[in-house]
């Protein structure tokens, strides 16, 4: 099982290579559907990986703000309480997602080191007793996040 996944438009593909590279850099197990095999059924797997990440990453895009698919995935991910909004264009997340504070990640452009990158909250602190054996943290109001430079722990 990932510990994160990474819900993007197919417009956004670069920015979400960046993330998950980041991510994986940094240690996290990191499924997005570029791990799809050929003759898999695209969308029993894409649920399967939505319904068991600790930690659905969804990237708020003007591509993605359209898109059906990442809607949906994001409407999961928010049920189950494990919804992190990040924005990569200046826009507003679709009706329904606009009550969760989003990682601003406009400026970014996959240097972890980048100032524009640490506010951005993507990599909030993950106290000991929070983790996961996944490594992914779940607060008491069970959101979840993840830290880019902390690599989780087996």
């Amino acid at each position: 099982m990932a510990d994160v996944f990474i819900s993007y438009a197919r417009d956004d593909e670069p920015r979400a290579r960046q993330l998950a590279e980041a991510l994986t850099a940094r240690g996290w197990e990191v499924w997005w559907d570029l791990h799809i095999t050929p003759g898999d059924v695209f969308s029993e797997v894409i649920q399967r990986q939505l319904e068991q990440a600790p930690c659905v990453v969804v990237l708020w895009s003007r591509a993605s703000i359209a898109s059906e698919y990442v809607q949906d995935e994001a409407t999961v991910a928010k049920e189950r309480g494990a919804l992190v909004p990040a924005l990569i264009d200046d826009v507003r997340p679709p009706l329904g997602f606009r009550q969760r504070q989003v990682v601003n990640l406009t400026a970014w452009r996959g240097d972890v080191s980048n100032p524009e990158y640490r506010p951005a909250r993507i990599d909030s602190p993950i106290q000991p007793e929070e983790r996961q054996a996944c490594g992914v943290a779940r607060n008491r109001e069970t959101t979840c996040s993840v830290r880019i430079d902390q690599v989780p722990q087996a």
